[in-house]
């Protein structure tokens, strides 16, 4: 139970220690819109099994959608990659879920589809994916993977080409 406590201080004071500016970036100048099926099918594409075992989550009806260079921008500012890796207290789910929560804490930003994924990379991995234009003259959809713990990005041959568990966005 002690070292329980221990654990539980560390995250408090390390919580503590990382207060940062709470004005996130402004938001992208121009957007669009995605809808619930093509956002699905997106995923479905990568996923088929998840689809069909029913464990492909899309939360909402319809998104907001930007540049991959606004997405960045974010997660540029955002300070989840300065977190301390702690075993199970704080491993990549924590991260994957902080920064995916970041995204959601700020109304400018909250409309954007950011969520979680799971994959057979480490033997076991969380990581954040996200919907974005390539940029602004190519405004076809794609799918992002971003690393939480070091904001680098994951490339989609090789997210594609691994076994995934779960999508929540």
């Amino acid at each position: 139970m002690g070292e329980l406590k221990v654990k539980v201080q560390e995250l408090a004071d390390l919580a503590l220690a990382l207060k940062y500016d709470a004005t996130p970036p402004a938001p992208p100048d121009e957007k669009g819109a995605i809808q619930f099926l093509p956002l699905w099918e997106m995923l479905k594409a990568v996923w088929p099994d998840g689809a069909k075992e029913n464990r492909l989550y899309v939360s909402d009806n319809t998104f907001e959608i930007c540049t991959i260079a606004d997405l960045r921008r974010f997660v540029e500012w955002d300070k989840t990659d300065l977190l301390n890796y702690v075993g199970e207290a704080l491993d990549c789910d924590d991260f994957a879920q902080a920064l995916a929560g970041d995204f959601a804490r700020y109304k400018e930003w909250s409309g954007f589809p950011v969520g979680i994924i799971w994959g057979a990379l480490f033997g076991g991995h969380a990581f954040t994916i996200a919907v974005a234009w390539p940029s602004l003259e190519d405004r076809t959809p794609r799918l992002y993977y971003i690393e939480p713990q070091g904001d680098w990005e994951l490339a989609p041959e090789m997210v594609e080409a691994m076994v995934l568990w779960l999508v929540e966005m």
